[in-house]
């Protein structure tokens, strides 16, 4: 099955240009604690783009979607997977 390692967030909402990575234990739950408005939605927000119903690809962002309300911050967004392997059809190793 494959797993989600990490996520790094720049330029996301509330997130700034210092890059934000969150790595995930494999078989560990992952809790984020934070006060509001601290970004906790922005980090489901994130995952909802990469492994959500829509594919990232056809998602537009809004202008306050980038840090800042400044379209000039280019949102990067970067996950690692593991165990994806013949997940498109393709043998990757």
């Amino acid at each position: 099955m494959a797993t989600l390692k990490s996520i790094t967030i720049e330029n996301y909402r509330s997130i700034g240009n210092n890059p934000v990575t969150i790595e995930f234990p494999k078989n560990q739950p992952v809790i984020l604690i934070g006060e509001n408005n601290s970004g906790k939605t922005n980090i489901i927000r994130v995952i909802e783009i990469l492994f959500g119903e829509w594919h990232p690809k056809y998602k537009e962002f809004d202008d306050h979607d980038y840090y800042n309300r400044s379209a000039n911050n280019k949102i990067i967004i970067k996950a690692e997977v593991s165990d994806f392997q013949n997940k498109l059809g393709k043998n990757l190793v």
